[in-house]
């Protein structure tokens, strides 16, 4: 037996409506994580800085959550899950700009990766003199 139309027109709108409370409750999530960056950013005078580049925004903003996830973790982290915790904030992070802006953050002393352990991270002991 078929469905009436009124039903069928029914079911799509209300179908509709929870995907929009999905993008909404994303969005909301998304909100707070960067809302909680900024709080951190303002502590930490990240955001006075020098931004001489568009880009740049973006590199303090992984920077900073990189050096973050690492002090918090106290041991070496891989690049696949500091990559994770660092999309939160860049979600359009590409995974090899990525790496490359760990190769910066390691020749200025901010990181190091442990001997034996190829692809994970460690915060530098001098992070406090650098950052």
């Amino acid at each position: 037996m078929k469905e009436k139309p009124e039903n069928q027109v029914e079911q799509r709108l209300l179908s509709e409506l929870e995907e929009i409370r999905k993008q909404i409750s994303a969005l909301e999530a998304e909100h707070a994580s960067i809302e909680r960056l900024l709080v951190k950013l303002r502590r930490e005078n990240v955001a006075k800085r020098e931004v001489t580049r568009t880009n740049s925004i973006d590199r303090l903003l992984v920077e900073t959550q990189v050096v973050e996830f690492l002090k918090e973790s106290g041991r070496p982290v891989p690049t696949s899950k500091l990559y994770n915790y660092a999309r939160v904030t860049v979600r359009e992070l590409k995974e090899n700009t990525f790496r490359s802006q760990l190769h910066r953050m390691k020749k200025r002393g901010l990181i190091y990766s442990p001997k034996g352990r190829r692809g994970e991270w460690k915060l530098a002991e001098n992070i406090e003199e650098n950052t």
